[in-house]
């Protein structure tokens, strides 16, 4: 809802929510890579839209005081590449993260969280078009090309049973690991 509410105010689309994965991509990518904020903070916005960006204000806050302070913002059942740029796009948006000059400033680390079977098998192939995407590229770059990534084993648990949860972790495990030595990302 926030990022929708910010793309229709900013004049970007006023059909966010309704476009395709690709589409949001584009949309999203385009966006963290003008140094611009979509809206003025002190404008009016919708109750969840505020809340929201209050909670990244509060980040923003606590980095200031400490960089140490807040290490990542995890994002429970990451199932699409858009989920990680909302969230990056949202740091933008208040400015713990900066796009200056052709590079990002980047304060804080954006962690997908896979908890279901799905998510697991898919893992693999959501973090490639994630580490592939030119502004995530450049996020992992201002972050030392490093890459927190949590594998649920609670909910893969109950999704799939304990021992096809724990195959679906090992193998998981596995694949990251190759993906991230292949792309020359620490994790």
């Amino acid at each position: 809802i926030a990022i929708a509410e910010l793309l229709d105010r900013a004049q970007i689309t006023t059909e966010y929510s309704s476009l395709t994965e690709d589409q949001k991509i584009a949309v999203l990518t385009l966006e963290l890579q003008n140094p611009r904020p979509l809206i003025n903070l002190t404008e009016q916005l919708n109750k969840d839209t505020t809340e929201v960006l209050e909670v990244f204000k509060v980040i923003r806050k606590h980095l200031k005081i400490n960089a140490d302070s807040i290490g990542c913002y995890i994002i429970s059942m990451t199932h699409d590449v858009s989920d990680m740029l909302e969230v990056l796009l949202l740091a933008k948006e208040v400015g713990i993260v900066r796009y200056k000059n052709g590079k990002f400033e980047s304060d804080l680390d954006i962690v997908p969280l896979l908890e279901t079977i799905e998510d697991l098998e898919n893992g693999n192939p959501l973090l490639r078009a994630l580490f592939n995407n030119d502004a995530y590229k450049l996020h992992l770059k201002s972050r030392n090309s490093f890459q927190e990534i949590m594998l649920g084993y609670s909910d893969s648990n109950k999704d799939g049973g304990i021992v096809t949860s724990n195959y679906e972790l090992y193998k998981a495990q596995i694949s990251l690991e190759e993906l991230t030595t292949q792309k020359k990302i620490e994790m």
